[in-house]
């Protein structure tokens, strides 16, 4: 039955190759990285073609009303991007170029610094699991528990009112690996002074993620981050500034960094998930939680290793999204949860709005919808943290109808944001892309919208946004001639950062 997943792949693909067709005919050169249609599309084939091989046998299967519903929200998102207009800058309009200040970068570092800090403070002070437990992985099981019995009864530490000052540590990392630091006029020591506090903010995310969290979200979405920030950077700033630093030892580096990497992978696929899971044997955690069991001919060949049976609950991940967006999409009127009105993904606003309007008579949290959604799925004794794709968490919010007409909005919405961080100067829609880009790219997984460090990290960027834009309404505009006055006054346009 998995077999449906190599047609599903195929038909998501020729969406891809469509558009792609469309750039090319009408001579737009947009890289894959920022085109949202392969960033979501794309990915989806992935998932697709990972869930058709013969791996696992699974309790729920994709069928055809399951791949034309996804092939209709994936046309939607299509139709959402081919909306946006092409418009092209006129001839000595002004250029939109927000220019960030070093002292308000430093700001934003210190503001992500001070919110980790205090994840983490609140973390071990709410928690009985000693550092030293954490530390060694003992302790990551009951870390888990705790996180979602705090999370039930809004429980806090004291500085719990700052922990959302985290999510400016994101901001800080894709800022700077989106080259945003080389556009000012930097001496030496304070570039490499931004870059160590790149890596301090990377380093205090994914302690707060792992040992304070219990989880690998807030790492992956970092690095996932700053990696796109770094392709996005036309002049490719970060990885040339790596490059020169290294200088003739970059060989041996590189081949280091990518042994250190594929060994990374493999902890967090295999004595992660174990010391997390408890005593739980890793072929009852993938039954448990994600309905599957492998075919005979992979049980045979993992046999009772251990660590490869965990390698293929981590695996797992990756195919069990479809099979959940399948349960859910099966499921009677009657039983299927919601709808929310927008209190599980648009939090705040569109809440309030529904409020107003007499749709919502209670407050729900995030944690009361999922814990009502998976409802069914523990009383028939399976496990309720599973991934379910953006598609049923959209679904929740304004039903299966509404999710195509959601995907239409989100569509446009991405394609606007790519497309003004691809021509404007301005880098908060520089940022704005990445945090769009890694939307869509974990859409084959659930809704980003529901994580408040993701959250956070839009609304700091439109708080930034909006404070430049009305600082600039009071300075004269600034066009392309002045900007080339400005360059010859100056002998170059490109950024130099001084040695002393």
């Amino acid at each position: 039955m998995n077999e449906m997943g190599y047609v599903l792949a195929a038909l998501l693909l020729s969406l891809v190759l469509i558009r792609r067709g469309m750039l090319k005919l009408s001579r737009q050169d947009v890289v894959w990285y920022t085109d949202p249609v392969v960033l979501l599309t794309g990915t989806w084939v992935i998932q697709s073609i990972a869930y058709a091989l013969p791996i696992f046998i699974n309790r729920e299967h994709v069928e055809a009303r399951h791949i034309l519903y996804i092939l209709l929200c994936h046309t939607a998102f299509l139709i959402g991007v081919l909306l946006v207009p092409r418009a092209s800058r006129p001839k000595g309009a002004a250029v939109d170029e927000l220019k960030i200040t070093l002292p308000m970068l430093v700001a934003i570092g210190l503001i992500g610094l001070f919110g980790t800090f205090s994840a983490i403070y609140d973390g071990l002070a709410t928690s009985k699991v000693g550092l030293w437990q954490r530390l060694s992985g003992e302790g990551l099981e009951t870390i888990r528990v705790e996180k979602v019995a705090n999370a039930m009864i809004l429980r806090g530490g004291p500085l719990a009112s700052f922990e959302f000052l985290a999510s400016a540590s994101t901001v800080y990392v894709c800022l700077i690996t989106a080259g945003v630091a080389t556009k000012l006029a930097l001496k030496r020591w304070q570039f490499r002074l931004l870059i160590a506090g790149a890596l301090l903010s990377i380093l205090l995310v994914a302690f707060n993620a792992l040992m304070i969290q219990g989880g690998r979200l807030g790492i992956i979405l970092l690095v996932l981050g700053a990696v796109m920030g770094a392709m996005m950077d036309p002049q490719r700033f970060i990885f040339r500034f790596i490059d020169r630093s290294l200088g003739r030892a970059k060989g041996a580096v590189y081949t280091l960094l990518i042994f250190g990497a594929a060994a990374l992978v493999w902890f967090f696929a295999t004595a992660f998930i174990k010391e997390r899971g408890g005593e739980t044997p890793p072929m009852v955690s993938l039954y448990q939680y994600h309905r599957a069991s492998p075919t005979p001919l992979v049980e045979e060949l993992i046999g009772n290793t251990e660590e490869l049976q965990y390698a293929l609950l981590s695996f797992s991940y990756v195919t069990v999204p479809l099979t959940t967006l399948v349960y859910y999409y099966d499921m009677p009127n009657g039983q299927f949860p919601g709808p929310y009105w927008g209190q599980y993904n648009f939090t705040g606003p569109a809440t309030f709005a529904m409020r107003r309007m007499g749709k919502v008579r209670d407050q729900m949290t995030i944690q009361d919808i999922r814990m009502e959604a998976t409802r069914y799925l523990r009383v028939m004794g399976y496990g309720d943290n599973v991934w379910p794709t953006l598609l049923r968490d959209l679904a929740l919010d304004v039903g299966w109808t509404g999710v195509p007409l959601v995907m239409l909005l989100l569509g446009f919405f991405a394609e606007w944001v790519m497309r003004s961080a691809r021509q404007d100067g301005n880098f908060l829609q520089k940022v704005l892309g990445l945090l769009t880009g890694v939307l869509l790219i974990f859409s084959i997984a659930h809704s980003l919208l529901i994580v408040e460090t993701f959250q956070k990290a839009f609304w700091v960027c439109f708080a930034l946004l909006i404070y430049l834009r009305v600082s600039a309404t009071f300075k004269p505009a600034k066009t392309p001639d002045s900007d080339l006055r400005h360059e010859h006054a100056n002998g170059s346009s490109n950024t130099v950062i001084s040695s002393s």
